[in-house]
């Protein structure tokens, strides 16, 4: 199978990954009693250090998957599986990272967003390896 279509199934791995997370980050500020924020404008300050934690734990992790990833699939399949590596599959494991994390001290949400995410991540890299 050719790279190109585990990177295609990997934009709507991305996408799932992003949607599970940000919905994961939702249902905690709910959780604390704030239902409504305004993206780019003045919140309250649990949401601004919820988002802030957030962003700090995603751009953290983003990075160093890629520096782990891109050498393996360099190895594996050379540079095209490389760029898919860090620069697709590594967001969608921070993303994965960040939002698992959230539910793990939080237990709400549904396990089944984050198997869907899973899913559809482990297909395109599977794809992509064929």
């Amino acid at each position: 199978m050719p790279v190109w279509l585990g990177a295609l199934v990997g934009v709507a791995a991305l996408l799932v990954a992003a949607k599970a997370h940000g919905r994961q980050v939702r249902l905690e500020r709910e959780a604390a009693g704030y239902h409504e924020v305004v993206f780019g404008g003045q919140n309250p300050p649990f949401v601004d250090a919820l988002w802030r934690a957030d962003r700090i734990r995603f751009w953290t992790f983003a990075p160093a998957a890629a520096l782990l990833l891109a050498p393996a699939a360099f190895l594996a399949k050379g540079w095209p599986l490389a760029l898919l590596a860090a620069l697709l599959w590594a967001p969608i494991a921070a993303f994965h990272f960040a939002g698992l994390w959230r539910y793990a001290h939080t237990r709400q949400g549904n396990p089944a967003w984050w198997l869907a995410a899973l899913l559809s991540f482990a297909a395109s890299v599977t794809l992509a390896l064929a």
